[in-house]
């Protein structure tokens, strides 16, 4: 995927944040991810963000923690639900700053699971 297709899907800022915040390998998964999401790939797109989440990539994290809590009632058969995996995820994005992971662990009331 080009970069001008990179940043029609995730926008500048968010480009150059990840860029500057992460190892490019994880930021690369990332992006290609936020593609395949973009085009209703969903399992391809977990695929990716499961990649960049293991390198430390804090949106990959958070995204592949609420594709995989909410499984298969969003994401359609291809994404099979998976709570503790998706809480140990959201607990990672959480832990270095990610406010949508914080809100999200409690809204589901698993911050203490």
């Amino acid at each position: 995927m080009s970069i001008q297709n990179n940043l029609r899907h995730v926008g500048v800022a968010s480009l150059l944040a990840m860029l500057t915040s992460g190892s490019f390998a994880a930021t690369d998964a990332y992006l290609e991810g936020v593609a395949e999401q973009t085009d209703y790939r969903y399992a391809h797109a977990l695929e990716k963000f499961l990649v960049a989440a293991n390198e430390g990539n804090q949106r990959a994290q958070r995204q592949a923690g609420l594709m995989l809590l909410y499984g298969e009632r969003v994401y359609g058969i291809e994404v099979k639900q998976n709570r503790p995996l998706a809480i140990q995820l959201l607990r990672q994005a959480a832990s270095s700053g990610c406010e949508v992971s914080q809100h999200m662990l409690t809204k589901h009331q698993l911050a203490g699971l």
